[in-house]
Parts: C-alpha cells; sequence; structure tokens
C-alpha cells in the first residue's frame, strides 16, 4: 500500500511528474528503452560509484545533467586511453594531451631520410658551408638562402666527374690540373681564346715557371718566295736564294694573322754560304704579309744556301 507522504514526497499521491521530476536510484545505468519524463534524474550505483543520469525524454540520458559535447556546441567529453588514440578508434573521445605529445613524436613524425618522410632541421649557412652530415637524430636540409653563402666558400668540385662551365668572370688563385692541364677553345675564327692582364704594364700577365710555352706551328716546306704560313707561329724555308756582294733579296711570307705595318712579328732566321755576310735588313710588314729584305756584304761570297725564317706575330 502507498504512502501518499513517505520519505519520497514527490512520489506522494497528487503530484505533477512533470512539475516535479522523479528521482531513480538502480544498480544499472538507463537505456533507450527507459522512457521517463524530462527532468528525470537517474542515479547508477556501483559499489562505491555513483552517476549520475538525466533526460530530456525519449530515452535520450545525459551523463550528470549535461549534453555530450559534440564539434558545435560544449559539453561533457569521455577521456580515452593512448591505445585507442594509437590505433585510431577514439572517435567521440578526447586523447589526453600528453597522449598526443608522444604519438606526435614518436609515431607521425620520424626523422627524415633518403627512403623515409618525415621531420627536417633547417641547415644554417654556417652547417651548410661546413658539409655537416644528417644524424639519427636530425636531419639537415639546405634551404635556398644558404645557396649564396656556399657558393661564396664552396667545397671542392668536379673531382669526380668534372662537367663543362660557363662563367662570365672568372676569379682564380691557383689553377692545376692533369695531363695536359687546362683547354681553352673558340670556334674558328671567333677570337681569342683566352685573354690574361695583369694590373700594369710593369707585371707580367704570364709566368711559365717550369716548361715553358708549348705551341703548334704551321711548318712550310721549302720553296720559292712567297710562301704562305696563316699561323701566328710559323716555319718557312726559302729555297731560291741567291744574294751577291753588296746586292739584296726580298723574301716575302703571306700570313692572314699580320693585318697591317703596325703588326709586330718576331723573326729568327738562319742560312748563309761559308764566307758570305748575309744580314736581315728590313722587315715591313703588310696586310697579310711580311716581306724581309736581306743583304751581303761588300766584298762577301755570293750566299745560295736555303733560309729559315721562324716568325711569332705578337699582336
Amino acid at each position: 500500500m502507498s504512502v501518499p507522504f513517505s520519505s519520497y514526497p514527490f512520489d506522494a499521491s497528487g503530484i505533477d511528474n512533470f512539475v516535479h521530476p522523479t528521482f531513480i536510484n538502480s544498480l544499472r545505468a538507463p537505456t533507450t528503452q527507459d522512457i521517463q519524463n524530462p527532468g528525470t534524474q537517474w542515479m547508477y550505483t556501483s559499489g562505491s560509484t555513483r552517476v549520475l543520469y538525466e533526460t530530456t525524454g525519449a530515452g535520450v540520458w545525459s551523463l550528470g545533467g549535461n549534453a555530450l559535447a559534440t564539434t558545435t556546441t560544449a559539453g561533457i567529453v569521455t577521456l580515452n586511453t593512448y591505445a585507442a588514440l594509437a590505433a585510431g578508434t577514439a572517435n567521440g573521445t578526447v586523447p589526453l594531451g600528453s597522449d598526443v605529445f608522444t604519438y606526435v613524436n614518436s609515431v607521425a613524425a620520424p626523422v627524415a631520410t633518403t627512403t623515409v618522410l618525415g621531420i627536417v632541421e633547417l641547415a644554417t649557412d654556417v652547417k651548410a658551408v661546413a658539409g655537416t652530415a644528417s644524424t639519427a637524430l636530425v636531419a639537415l636540409a639546405v634551404q635556398p638562402s644558404n645557396l649564396a653563402a656556399v657558393f661564396a666558400a664552396p667545397p671542392t668540385i668536379g673531382n669526380t666527374t668534372p662537367n663543362t662551365g660557363a662563367f662570365t668572370t672568372l676569379g682564380i688563385t691557383t689553377l692545376a690540373g692533369a695531363a695536359v692541364g687546362i683547354t681553352v677553345s673558340t670556334a674558328a675564327g671567333t677570337g681569342r681564346g683566352i685573354s690574361v692582364s695583369s694590373s700594369a704594364v710593369t707585371v707580367p700577365d704570364y709566368a711559365s715557371l717550369v716548361g715553358g710555352i708549348l705551341v703548334t706551328p704551321t711548318d712550310v716546306a721549302a720553296g720559292a718566295s712567297p710562301l704562305t704560313a696563316n699561323n701566328r707561329h710559323f716555319k718557312v724555308v726559302f729555297d731560291t736564294v741567291s744574294i751577291a756582294a753588296g746586292a739584296t733579296q726580298a723574301l716575302v711570307i703571306n700570313n692572314s694573322t699580320i693585318t697591317g705595318v703596325n703588326t709586330d712579328v718576331m723573326i729568327t732566321w738562319s742560312g748563309a754560304t761559308t764566307s758570305s755576310a748575309v744580314s736581315l735588313q728590313s722587315i715591313v710588314n703588310g696586310a697579310g704579309t711580311c716581306t724581309l729584305t736581306f743583304t751581303n756584304g761588300t766584298g762577301a761570297t755570293t750566299t745560295t744556301d736555303n733560309i729559315q725564317v721562324i716568325g711569332w706575330v705578337m699582336n
């Protein structure tokens, strides 16, 4: 038999449960099948643990009278475990901050290698210039802003497989190479292979310290004047020589590198008959020609020996 006014007065006869909702004490948690009036509270007791639920009606229950949090509304949440976070099964629950930190650093962001995508440290100019190697803990990455410093103080270049290069201005402290050393060439007729300029006329433009200068001259077989030798370095032999005592003979060399009267040509020559007194009287340059006039001394023997001329066009 019910008692109208017991220790639970809101259960008493005549009390409106919508105005004064029921309070239920149970040994289980409510389910969607537990349909109660809005505002009804349900306390689930399990040993010393008590959990309070409240309903909005239609079997919808929330913990502690607060709705669950969503992506747009605030509410209560359930904290998950690290295992759930790592397994990707934590939807609807919230991981601990320390678990997120541990997961990101141990799983999601390994150190980058040549085969593994991961995190890197941007190299400083000092490390880029020094060529500091990456380690298992730190992967260094060179950035575009490092390039100016690296090229200003570069490592050795091309020691393994050298390749071609093009430069506007090339400053050199020491130029060294194996075998033939360095080769400079231009297309035929386009200009000099290389130009060297010192600081003043008293300072040599070029110094050959050991082996001298190796050139490839044009050697012309013996013949009558004029002979043609189109090269800055040449050797010709005149074989129709006959210079009597007190007489002269002009021998002509055609050379396209001689541009005019102001072209300087260094000449050495040899060849004279015994008892003759042959000398080189004059050198006259013109456009494409060099005329050498030889004379024989008064009273000397007529010279008929071949005359060899070696020349170097200087400018």
